[in-house]
């Protein structure tokens, strides 16, 4: 519960108080919104609830708009069988179709969302440039030939294999419906690529599995900041108080010294 501050000085705002309610579930969050139980619910984009709300005949408003919240996959670089095969996760980066993904997972929340191009400047920041132009399409023909080219064959299963080892890759989220529908998605779309796509859900994926590292590739998200020395912790070699959050286990010695330089620069251009 939020009340009001009795030392602020200036003119008191709206209600004296504000009850705040957890619910990780949005469509019983609407559920609740309908009995007049809550009368604003702020939740994760989800598409049949806002389907609901716009065919709800203005009875209720959906507000919508570009925050500085990403979805992403990150790769796990000392995953073994990243490490033995690395085509595959050019494969995959391949295969992938972030726009199809969008279309089918927040389209309806909203439908001017783009693929995102940048992590370290976001799009409504003078600095964003689009880095990942070649990318994340959808092209099952070049993720197919990334492995072919590679040595890995189509196996009777469908999938290709290489050295008895099928072309499998697990991407791991915490419990979440919008998530288990991103796999979907890839997973329809990798397929053709001889690629098949195992999804691991855990309540706990992002406290423990992805600290530990116990991950293949991680579907999570990252909240942007205009602050960005806050980005060492996510993007350095893993050192002492460095690194702390960089879950990929990344390292570049050439990252790790433009980040400390940047970080000492008083001029933002």
């Amino acid at each position: 519960m939020l009340v009001r501050n009795p030392k602020w000085w200036g003119n008191p705002g709206g209600p004296s108080k504000i009850d705040i309610r957890t619910n990780t579930d949005d469509q019983s969050a609407y559920q609740q919104l309908q009995n007049k139980e809550i009368q604003v619910e702020g939740g994760q984009p989800d598409g049949p609830v806002a389907q609901e709300v716009n065919a709800s005949g203005g009875q209720y408003k959906l507000i919508t708009g570009i925050g500085v919240t990403y979805e992403h996959l990150d790769y796990n670089a000392k995953n073994p069988l990243f490490q033995k095969y690395p085509e595959l996760r050019k494969a995959l980066s391949d295969c992938v179709n972030r726009q199809d993904i969008i279309n089918k997972v927040v389209a309806d929340v909203d439908p001017a969302i783009k693929p995102l191009g940048m992590v370290l400047f976001l799009p409504n920041e003078k600095a964003y440039q689009d880095h990942y132009a070649n990318t994340g399409h959808g092209d099952e023909t070049a993720a197919k030939k990334v492995l072919t080219d590679a040595g890995w064959t189509m196996g009777s299963n469908g999938y290709l294999q290489k050295d008895g080892q099928t072309a499998t890759i697990t991407i791991g989220h915490k419990t979440n419906d919008r998530r288990e529908q991103t796999v979907q998605a890839i997973q329809a779309e990798c397929k053709p690529a001889g690629i098949q796509i195992e999804d691991f859900t855990s309540d706990g994926f992002n406290s423990k599995d992805l600290p530990a590292g116990n991950y293949q590739v991680a579907l999570f998200a990252w909240t942007g900041s205009p602050f960005k020395s806050g980005l060492d912790a996510i993007y350095q070699t893993k050192q002492g108080a460095l690194g702390g959050a960089n879950y990929q286990s990344y390292s570049d010695p050439k990252v790790d010294a433009l980040f400390q330089q940047a970080d000492g620069e008083l001029d933002f251009n």
